[in-house]
Parts: structure tokens; C-alpha cells; sequence
């Protein structure tokens, strides 16, 4: 890549256009994205997840994709901002259908870009004594300002889920409905209905929400050596610099699916060399399911 030529993709974060090699014999087999299906699968699954995409087959047979379809992120415009499908234009709020508990988000453009402005709520934690608790229920934010300390601790309203106890204001995650959040609270029958569960944002980590301009870019979320990307949300993003480059282990390889990372297009098998940066230094980014790569920070003692 020249200079001028990354200066240019620098300045103006290039569109995020994913370009697909299609064989002639995959199948496509739309659907549910059910995580539990490729928890064992290659790839960072939970990036592909959060951001709606479909798994594509090479085989019915197949157990794990051979890549996915993102097509929810192609064709992006700078000046808009994205989340599950939807466009929205600057100065717009997430709609009620599209935001958590928590969020209290707007699209905001900033010079040539356009990505979710959102506000920090601070919930209440008060220093709770010894038997003391707060309430809580699935539909709220933070846990009700009222500090419960009960005289009796068997008074304690109880829940009873898969087996285990739960106790007021305590959370799980019912495994005959694992699509939703829930807390236990007075009155709950075994009904996993508000006020005492809500169906999990189909966005969970909130990618699109938090690393609008990092997808838009084509960076590759970046996981830290005891996460796994086929389940945990990343924190971090490796986004392209000058010097990096894409390093072929076996060498040339036929047509096929590729990764993009910036501009860079890379094959199966491919890696990109190690950087300084704090999110390239001792991360290991390998085409393993397009279209991203997956990128994992070494064990600190096979660090050099």
C-alpha cells in the first residue's frame, strides 16, 4: 500500500464493503443464529452473532460454517449510523424495540462520520449491610433505590429455576428459554414473563452501538488470551496501520471464501504479521472464517 493511498484510507475510513468468494457448490441454509450450535466451531462466532449474520454451509452435513454471510454490514453510508439492519440519521434515538434497559443512545455525526453517542448511567450502590439487598426486576436498569433488610432472613422471597434457589433481586438465566435475562422477585410463579424476564437484546454485546467506526472499517475485534471468540464479547479492535501485512503460511491458495482487514484481503490459513501496537503486540490474527479474521492475544508465556 502506498502512503498517499493510506493516508487516504486513514483519513476517510474507507466503506465497510465485504467481499464474498462464492464456490459453486456451497449452500447456503439460512436461519437463527443459535451460538450453542458452533460453540466449538473456529471463527469469532459471538462478532458474528452480534452483528446478525448467517451461517453458510459448504455441506448439509457440515457441523460448522465455512463462512458467514454479513451482508447486514455491506454498503454502509459514513454518515449514518447502524444497528440490527435499521439505518438511523443523525440527531435520532434508538427506538424502544431496539435498545436495552440502559441505553439512552443517539446517532451523532462527527466531521465526516456518524456513529451512537451514548449517555453513562451510574447506578445506585449503596454500601449494603450484612443480610441487606436491593431489589430488582428484568425490565429496569439499575436496581430500585429502596434498601430491603429484612428481620428474618427466611422472609426472603425465593425462586426456584432448573433446580436451584435463587433469591429476590438475584439473576439467572432459565435453560428452557435461553434467549432470556431474568431476576427473582416477589410473586414469581415459573412464568419467565415481565417484570420478571425479558428476551436478550439480539444484539447482546452491542457492537454496531459501541465499534461503529471500527465495523464500518473493517477492523477485527481483538480477544485477550483467556476469552473465547466463539462466545465472549470483545473490548478491544485491531484496525489497520502502514505496517501491516498479510503473511501466507501455506502458501498461494485456489479461489475461495477470503477475510478482509482494511483494505488488506486475506485467504484461509493467512495471518498478519505482529505489531507494537497495544492491540497487535502478541495478537495472532489468522483467516479462519470469513469474512473476519480472528485475532487472539498470545498466553503471556508464549509472549516474546
Amino acid at each position: 500500500m502506498t502512503t498517499r493511498k493510506f493516508q487516504s484510507y486513514r483519513a476517510v475510513m474507507n466503506s465497510f464493503i465485504i467481499s464474498i468468494s462464492i464456490c459453486a457448490f456451497t449452500a447456503n441454509f439460512p436461519g437463527a443464529f443459535a451460538q450453542n450450535e458452533y460453540k466449538n466451531c473456529p471463527g469469532p462466532l459471538k462478532f458474528y452473532q452480534d452483528l446478525g449474520c448467517t451461517p453458510v454451509y459448504e455441506s448439509p452435513t457440515d457441523k460448522c460454517p465455512n463462512r458467514f454471510n454479513c451482508r447486514s454490514i455491506d454498503n454502509r453510508l459514513a454518515d449514518k449510523c447502524y444497528l440490527g439492519g435499521k439505518e438511523y440519521n443523525p440527531q435520532e434515538e434508538l427506538p424502544e424495540d431496539d435498545k436495552n434497559a440502559c441505553d439512552r443512545c443517539t446517532c451523532m455525526k462527527k466531521e465526516n462520520f456518524s456513529g451512537f453517542t451514548c449517555a453513562i448511567v451510574d447506578c445506585y450502590r449503596p454500601n449494603l449491610q450484612s443480610g441487606c439487598y436491593q431489589q430488582r426486576n428484568a425490565t429496569q436498569c439499575c436496581p430500585g433505590f429502596s434498601v430491603i433488610c429484612p428481620t428474618n432472613p427466611a422472609d426472603v422471597p425465593t425462586c426456584q429455576v432448573d433446580g436451584k434457589i435463587y433469591k429476590d433481586g438475584e439473576y439467572f438465566e432459565p435453560s428452557s428459554e435461553p434467549d432470556k435475562r431474568c431476576f427473582c422477585g416477589p410473586n414469581y410463579k415459573g412464568k419467565n414473563i415481565a417484570p420478571f424476564c425479558i428476551v436478550k437484546p439480539k444484539s447482546e454485546c452491542r457492537t454496531e452501538v459501541r465499534y461503529s467506526r471500527q465495523v464500518y472499517s473493517r477492523c477485527a475485534p481483538v480477544y485477550e488470551a483467556d476469552q473465547s471468540p466463539q462466545t465472549s464479547c470483545t473490548l478491544k479492535f485491531r484496525c489497520q496501520t502502514q505496517s501491516d501485512r498479510v503473511i501466507q503460511i501455506d502458501g498461494p491458495k485456489a479461489q475461495g471464501p477470503t477475510c478482509r482487514f482494511g483494505d488488506l484481503v486475506m485467504n484461509y490459513g493467512d495471518e498478519l504479521n505482529m505489531g507494537d501496537a497495544v492491540n497487535s503486540k502478541c495478537v495472532k490474527c489468522r483467516c479462519e472464517v470469513s469474512p473476519t479474521p480472528t485475532c487472539q492475544r498470545l498466553p503471556r508465556d508464549k509472549c516474546q
